[in-house]
Parts: structure tokens; C-alpha cells; sequence
């Protein structure tokens, strides 16, 4: 019989990892980082019933389960007569003292033309934060986004980006920009824009930081209610999210992404220099694409 989740340590975390299994009111929805568990904070990120970094190409598709070793296991989604073009697989590994490094191989098939562009998703859904907003660099300026409405001014483009590498809904202007918010929450533009490819939010005490080794073909969007209920009273859970965009993508090739997921406890004085020197760090490991 196969496993569901594995349980993973290493450092200052440890964390569960599962597929898509019916664990919550969504069902079949929630693969990923079911819960994550810093030594310094009794309680996760991320929604019980929900969990984090879940690959929309994972979703209720059944992703296949590997644990790799103590401190890492990946999710497998391999190609299906509904998505014949690629295999994915992402994999989590825990390294000390406070990261989940994930690597997401987008696999084209021979034989199957992938869309052009393909739009990789993935959403956290997070715990009952006093501040849902996220955190980042616009014009060397830290700023944040925190959305009032779900579907509204979500969405945070590259500083920079050119027509020929914007989907379709990110060319819209006046009231056609508002066209698929019913359907797709972020598609909506919050009119800010990022330096770099990473975010950061403050839960439960403790600093969530993402980061990402591709810039222009990068997004990242919120939610402030998309997590559902929150344990404070009055307020809902938000949802940290991102897009990763494949232009041109061929056959018999493969394209990676680099994410490192950073939890650790912030001297909050200090936490934006804290948070660049991760990002310092991040991008010496992996050169920003």
C-alpha cells in the first residue's frame, strides 16, 4: 500500500509532506507541505486542513509520493490522456537551519506540443496571520500588498517586463483588464511591480520568506481570504501565491525552477536586512534567470 505522507527533519524545521489525498473539506486539492514546524514556533504556517507550496499541477491529478531520504521526498504527476504534454515533479528537501528547498521539473514530451505559454501556479494557504500582507522591493523601495477583496488588485508583475512576455489577460487595459476576475482571482493587477523574486510575510511570530531563481517569467499574487477561516476572531486567513511562466516550451526538453522557502524567527527591528541577506544568499546558489 502506498504511503500518503512522509515526515522529513533537518535543522531547525521539520515538516509533512502528502499527496492528494482527501484530508479537508476541499478533497482531493491540498499536496504539498502539510504542516511545517519550526523549533522556536509550535505552530504551522499553513491551514491544518490545507497545507503549502501546492503545485496546481498537482492538484487532484494523484501525484505519485517518493520519500528520497530523511530530510526529502517528491511529488510525481506522470503525463495523462488530460495533460499529455509534460511530467512534473517537485521535491522538498529540508537544509539546515530554517529552508525547504524545492526544485519543480516541468518534463516535455516527445511527441506532445506543450502549450505555449505553460502557466505553472502553486498556493499557500496560510494560518490565521495578524498581518496578511506580503512584503517585497519595488523601485528599491521595501512596500507591501494587502487586498481588501479576494480577486481584487492581486497580482505583482516584474519590474520591467515587456509585452512579449505578458499572457494575454496582462495586456488588457481599461475595463477588459477586469474580464476573468470572476474565474481566475489573479488575473487582476495590483499596479505594483518587484525588483526581485521574492516575498516575505510575518506569522505567528515568525518571518515567511519565498524566493525564486526566474524573474521575468515570475509572479506572485494574494488573496487576503483565501485560506477560509482564521483562528482570530474577525478576521479570514490569506492565501501567499505565485506563477511560474514556460515560454516556447519544446518537446523533449525540461525546465526547472528553484524555489527556497525560509522560516525562521526575525529580530523584527531587523528583519528587511534579514531578508536580503537570505536573498543574497539564495542567488549565489542559484543565479537568477
Amino acid at each position: 500500500m502506498d504511503e500518503h505522507c512522509t515526515f522529513l527533519q533537518a535543522g531547525e524545521l521539520s515538516a509533512i509532506i502528502g499527496d492528494d489525498t482527501p484530508r479537508g473539506p476541499g478533497g482531493r486539492q491540498y499536496s504539498g507541505i502539510w504542516s511545517l514546524i519550526h523549533t522556536a514556533c509550535s505552530v504551522s504556517p499553513f491551514q491544518g486542513a490545507y497545507a503549502g507550496l501546492i503545485a496546481g499541477a498537482h492538484r487532484g491529478s494523484g501525484p505519485r509520493l517518493e520519500r528520497l531520504g530523511e530530510a526529502s521526498a517528491r511529488l510525481v504527476r506522470t503525463p495523462t490522456e488530460k495533460t499529455p504534454a509534460f511530467e512534473t515533479r517537485g521535491s522538498y528537501t529540508l537544509t539546515p537551519p530554517h529552508y525547504v528547498d524545492y526544485t519543480f521539473e516541468a518534463i516535455y514530451q516527445a511527441g506532445a506540443q506543450p502549450p505555449d505559454p505553460a502557466v505553472f501556479t502553486w498556493c499557500s494557504y496560510m494560518n490565521s496571520p495578524l498581518d496578511r500582507s506580503i512584503h517585497f522591493i519595488e523601485n528599491d523601495v521595501w512596500t507591501t500588498l494587502a487586498p481588501v477583496i479576494h480577486g481584487e488588485a492581486a497580482s505583482v508583475f516584474p519590474k520591467g517586463l515587456d509585452d512579449a512576455h505578458r499572457e494575454s489577460w496582462e495586456r488588457r487595459a481599461g475595463e477588459a483588464r477586469f474580464a476573468e476576475q470572476a474565474t481566475n482571482f489573479h488575473h487582476s493587477f495590483s499596479g505594483k511591480t518587484f525588483d526581485y523574486p521574492f516575498y516575505f510575510g510575518l506569522i505567528h511570530g515568525m518571518a515567511f520568506l519565498l524566493m525564486a531563481d526566474h524573474h521575468r517569467d515570475f509572479r506572485f499574487y494574494i488573496s487576503p481570504s483565501g485560506a477560509g477561516h482564521s483562528a482570530v476572531p474577525g478576521l479570514a486567513s490569506p492565501a501567499w501565491d505565485f506563477t511560474w511562466l514556460n515560454w516556447r516550451p519544446q518537446p523533449g526538453q525540461t525546465r526547472t525552477l528553484h524555489v527556497r522557502l525560509a522560516f525562521f524567527m526575525p529580530h523584527h527591528s531587523l528583519v528587511n536586512s534579514q531578508v536580503w541577506q537570505e536573498w543574497s544568499t539564495f542567488r549565489q546558489l542559484h543565479p537568477v534567470q
